[in-house]
This record gives structure tokens, sequence and C-alpha cells, in this order.
């Protein structure tokens, strides 16, 4: 697999936890912002959205975690470098 790790900042949709609020409460909410840090591995990407993923299972060629972004709510992308591949010494076998 030879995708890039990312961190990806994005302003979220969201909806008031009160099924009714009063036109003050409206204003503040209509004001506030959901913004939201996801970090995993960008998948795909087309025109309209980023997608990444937090797994991916070699074996079976499969990706876990998916989470689709529209691209129009994207604030921020940054590369997470991965360090180079090296032994793992406490890994289970």
């Amino acid at each position: 697999m030879d995708k890039p790790l990312v961190r990806i900042t994005w302003n979220d949709a969201s909806d008031t936890l009160e099924p009714w609020v009063s036109e003050e409460e409206l204003k503040k909410f209509s004001s506030s912002t959901a913004l939201v840090v996801s970090v995993g591995y960008l998948a795909h990407k087309n025109r309209s959205y980023i997608t990444i993923a937090g797994d991916w299972q070699d074996d079976c060629k499969i990706w876990g975690r998916v989470t689709k972004i529209p691209k129009k709510m994207v604030v921020s992308i940054e590369e997470i470098p991965l360090p180079k591949d090296t032994p793992n010494e406490d890994a289970v076998p």
C-alpha cells in the first residue's frame, strides 16, 4: 500500500442538541463552527471528495474506518511523514 498519511482539518455539518431553540440560541448556533481534525491514509480523492481510511488490511486488500469528506468543507490537508520500515522487535509473530 503506497498511500500517504494525512491530517485533514475540516468544517463538519452539525445540528442542535434540542429539537426546539429560541431565536437567540439559533443565532449563536449559526455562528459557531464544528472544526474537526481527522487523520488517516489518503485512500482516494476526486473533484468533490477526499476519502481517508484509518486501517489497511494488506492480505485481503481492504480498507477500514473509511471517512468521505466534501472538499468544500476542507480547511487544510497536511501530509504526515511516515518512518522508514524498520523491524519491530516487540511485534508478536
